[in-house]
């Protein structure tokens, strides 16, 4: 080996990484192996194929010297049979030849997974230079691996669901589809889809009927190269998600996504209580008089018409007294049934107070809700509520207003229908007054 000035030496070649020699002539591994000792390698010695092969399984050195020609084997076949092995694969191989070095040659080696070739004799310079730039791919190497492997854990550890999707754009339909080409292991836990089944198929083939403002969502993102939070009903999974979708790359999409289904059930249980009678189910006061304002709304907006209807049990007070509170909660459920059972889908039936109650009808004119009423009366008259198997007879006093121009507000509307309830009670019961005839229709 021709030597240079050990001054010119780089000493930047990181200490204590291991070099195996695989070469049967003793001249030159002793040359090496001082040489590199020197230099602060760490060396091990084989002489033979079999020798060095068992040197590189146990000491899974950093780098091997190989020489091409050994009297046991080929070297290219020693090279091949280490990078084939998963365990060896990542040790950089520099072959050794001690006869000129055609491009045929050199093919053969890097063809059997040799990362580098020199011809001997080999010059101390060149060969250094050569480690040194081989270790430090393999550092990089090294480094990149390890944060391969810390983004996996990471991402494999991830308590929200992920996936990444190639975005592909019909160019004739104009339209975007999206392919899984990674997920991790919480999009199987939450979806129940499995890995295998997903990866390169495309967000519609996986769920078809999945709502397409989500997928306008994943389109705008891939177009925009923005971010976008949003929610969403998957009707296959039957579950509510809230979705954060971004664009790591062109034409690739990144969503994190977790089942905020309970969260919606709450909620949606809150909205319910908050908004209806808890005995009868029907709405509240609270929100019937919201809706009552945007009916006006819209009518003095649209010069729309609606009536308005309130409903009283007549001498509710002598259910209880004579068969007890449970009787008179009975009659109060009894009574939103019949209601319900008597009205349009567009209408809106609320619990108003104790044993009055309230009826919204949009587009119905005065004539029309006394219809409605009417039917309603003579049927509550003639069917009577059951309670632990006792007929209670009751019924019922109907007040109605139609909303017109010139009523100022939801409360003039109200105390219209409340008069014409005050009236039919006045004038015998069992009846149903309009608010504009203030009497008792023919």
């Amino acid at each position: 080996m021709n030597s240079g000035n050990s001054s010119d030496s780089i000493h930047s070649i990181q200490k204590k990484r291991t070099i195996l020699i695989i070469d049967d002539e003793p001249m030159i591994v002793m040359i090496l192996n001082k040489a590199l000792s020197d230099f602060g390698y760490q060396i091990l010695t084989a002489s033979s194929y079999s020798e060095g092969l068992d040197q590189a399984r146990l000491g899974l050195p950093d780098l091997i010297l190989l020489d091409v020609m050994l009297q046991d084997g080929s070297g290219l076949d020693l090279c091949g049979e280490i990078k084939s092995d998963p365990k060896l694969k990542h040790i950089q191989v520099i072959l050794m030849s001690g006869v000129r070095i055609t491009p045929v040659e050199q093919a053969l080696g890097l063809n059997a997974g040799a990362d580098d070739y020199v011809a001997k004799p080999l010059h101390y310079r060149e060969i250094i230079a050569r480690i040194e730039s081989l270790l430090r791919i393999k550092r990089v190497e090294e480094e990149l691996r390890k944060s391969e492997k810390r983004y996996r854990s990471l991402f494999d550890s991830m308590l929200n669901a992920f996936f990444l999707c190639k975005a592909l754009l019909d160019k004739h339909g104009g339209t975007y589809d999206f392919i899984y080409i990674d997920l991790n292991p919480s999009f199987e836990s939450i979806t129940g889809l499995n890995h295998q089944n997903v990866i390169g198929r495309s967000i519609r083939d996986v769920l078809p009927g999945i709502d397409q403002d989500i997928m306008n969502s994943f389109v705008s993102v891939v177009e925009t190269g923005g971010s976008s939070r949003f929610e969403g009903y998957v009707r296959e999974l039957g579950k509510h998600f809230e979705f954060l979708a971004y664009r790591p790359e062109k034409n690739h999409l990144a969503v994190n996504f977790w089942d905020i289904t309970q969260r919606k059930n709450a909620e949606d249980q809150l909205r319910i209580l908050a908004t209806t009678d808890e005995l009868t189910k029907l709405w509240n006061r609270r929100y019937f008089m919201q809706t009552v304002h945007q009916e006006m709304e819209r009518g003095k907006r649209y010069d729309k018409t609606f009536s308005l209807m309130l409903l009283d049990i007549d001498h509710f007070k002598k259910i209880n007294d004579v068969y007890g509170h449970a009787a008179g909660d009975k009659a109060l459920e009894y009574i939103a049934t019949v209601i319900k059972n008597h009205l349009r889908q567009v209408d809106v039936p609320c619990r108003f107070g104790g044993e009055e109650f309230a009826v919204l009808l949009p587009h119905t004119n005065i004539d029309e809700a006394y219809q409605i009423a009417e039917r309603l009366r003579i049927y509550v008259q003639n069917n009577p509520a059951n309670y632990l198997g006792q007929d209670i007879f009751f019924t019922v006093s109907i007040g109605l207003v139609q909303y017109r121009q010139g009523i100022s507000n939801e409360d003039e509307l109200l105390k219209m229908a409340d008069d014409a309830l005050y009236q039919a009670k006045r004038n015998g019961r069992n009846l149903t007054v309009k608010a504009d005839s203030g009497s008792k229709p023919e």
